[in-house]
């Protein structure tokens, strides 16, 4: 359940295409939810209703949507969870800015030893004075709290609690007299129905914020503030697509007595913290190549073409190569299937999803967009897409050289296209054009025994996808 103001689309956007992209973990229904008060204009309430429509993950309710009135938006989610979700074995409040471990929540609450009812846990704070400066964010009055100090109550950024207590906070809240400091309200409400929050197995899961970036650290933490919807992408980027794929498809080294290897291409970091912790994964994994370029998708065309030097130079002896992009799910056994049978040519080979005659975009407003002075014809040539595409290592040597005589464009795939028409070399489709599929769609777990490679929306649906193709039938 996550309360967020109505104007924060960017915030709701980054939570769907990461951690609330996820609807089931370790066999267990996820849900996320987006809690949002009145927007305060015809215009924007128009804006929330079209987004509602599209994602239909959206709760909206009769308060004018503030910093001051958390504790009704809080209050709100109670009474939905309540009264519309009481099937639910537990809830959690997450704030918009933090990034969720979801694979570490549901270890917690699969523990044996994790209560049923009555549990509330995440970041206690205990013996908390309540603020009197009338010029401070989190004042209350004596009239509101008499009391010097809050009952032991979790911190508001992310709490975790059994799906009986929704019901029994609403009805003491009655009871309660309300103030603003909503996750202090309520452990005032959990003091009135006689107990307290339970402090989690390690406190350390749960944080408030990390001195610095450290990827270790986020495969071990529940949750934590990290400030903006960018640092979430960023951290659920780095730490996850590459190691998803490390525990998934990455981990295999034989595959029907061929060697198998899989390396992961960066660029520069931006940073000197970031660099530290790149270093440190590559320590430990001894899987990452790094080049002197900066990593953006209008780069991709020079991360591709290193790809391939580094393969001529470094890597001559391989028979085939893959490029596949880091949300992919890939079937190394039909893989292996294909490049070892017989008609399968050894050399100026190259297979995936064929592009026929697509045209080249000229909008500038589109992230495809390339000028006339870049490729002046109107359609690119037969090209295979870039979210994974095979080939006979002869081709990375040969695709290096005819660059040279091929202007750059930013498009990746299409440009490898134009450098194996410059060689006279023309894509193979596959014998089954079916194995690689952009999207397959609703999830059949029969369909991923037949595909060689797809698209996936998240590192956890990747890990998930995975335990479930290779559990036992």
């Amino acid at each position: 359940m996550v309360p967020v103001a109505p104007h924060q689309l960017e915030a709701r956007n980054t939570i769907r295409s990461t951690w609330g992209a996820e609807s089931s973990v370790q066999g267990k229904a996820v849900l996320t939810l987006f809690f949002v008060g009145l927007t305060g204009g015809s215009k924007a309430q128009q804006q929330l209703e079209e987004e509602s429509r599209q994602h239909r993950d959206l709760v909206q309710s009769n308060f004018v949507d503030s910093y001051f009135n958390l504790t009704i938006k809080t209050m709100v989610i109670m009474d939905w969870l309540a009264t519309r979700c009481p099937q639910a074995s537990y809830a959690m409040k997450a704030d918009s800015d933090i990034y969720l471990n979801l694979e570490n929540l549901m270890n917690l609450l699969l523990a044996p030893n994790t209560p049923r009812e009555n549990y509330m846990t995440g970041h206690l704070m205990i013996k908390q004075l309540v603020v009197r400066d009338k010029t401070s964010k989190w004042y209350v009055s004596e009239e509101l709290y008499p009391k010097r100090e809050y009952p032991t109550y979790v911190q508001g950024a992310g709490y975790v609690f059994s799906n009986d207590l929704p019901e029994k906070i609403v009805e003491i809240s009655k009871e309660v007299m309300a103030f603003n400091i909503e996750d202090a309200y309520v452990g005032a409400c959990l003091k009135r129905l006689g107990f307290a929050p339970s402090s989690p197995p390690d406190p350390s899961q749960f944080r408030l914020s990390m001195q610095q970036y450290k990827q270790k650290d986020f495969l071990s933490v529940i949750s934590v503030i990290v400030g903006s919807p960018n640092q979430i992408l960023r951290v659920w980027k780095d730490v996850d697509a590459r190691n998803a794929i490390r525990s998934t498809w990455g981990n295999e080294s034989s595959v029907q007595g061929k060697a198998v290897l899989t390396l992961f291409l960066v660029g520069l970091t931006g940073g000197p913290e970031a660099q530290q912790q790149l270093e440190e994964e590559s320590r430990q994994h001894r899987d990452l190549l790094q080049s002197n370029f900066v990593d953006s998708y209008f780069n991709l065309t020079i991360k591709t073409m290193v790809i391939l030097d580094w393969l001529a130079t470094r890597c001559p002896q391989t028979q085939y190569s893959m490029k596949v992009d880091s949300d992919m799910y890939l079937n190394l056994e039909n893989l292996m299937n294909l490049l070892l049978a017989p008609n399968t040519p050894k050399e100026n080979y190259i297979t995936g999803m064929v592009m026929w005659d697509a045209p080249v975009i000229r909008d500038k407003g589109s992230k495809w967009y390339v000028s006339e002075e870049l490729y002046p014809e109107p359609k690119y040539p037969t090209y295979l897409l870039g979210m994974g595409y095979v080939f006979s290592n002869d081709l990375s040597k040969k695709l290096v050289e005819a660059s040279k005589n091929v202007k750059p464009f930013n498009i990746e795939d299409a440009y490898v296209g134009a450098c194996l028409k410059q060689l006279g070399v023309e894509p193979s489709s596959p014998p089954d054009p079916s194995k690689f599929k952009a999207y397959l769609g609703q999830y059949i777990r029969e369909d991923f025994f037949r595909v060689i490679t797809t698209i996936l929306g998240s590192p956890q649906q990747l890990i998930d996808i995975w335990k479930d193709v290779k559990r036992p039938t």
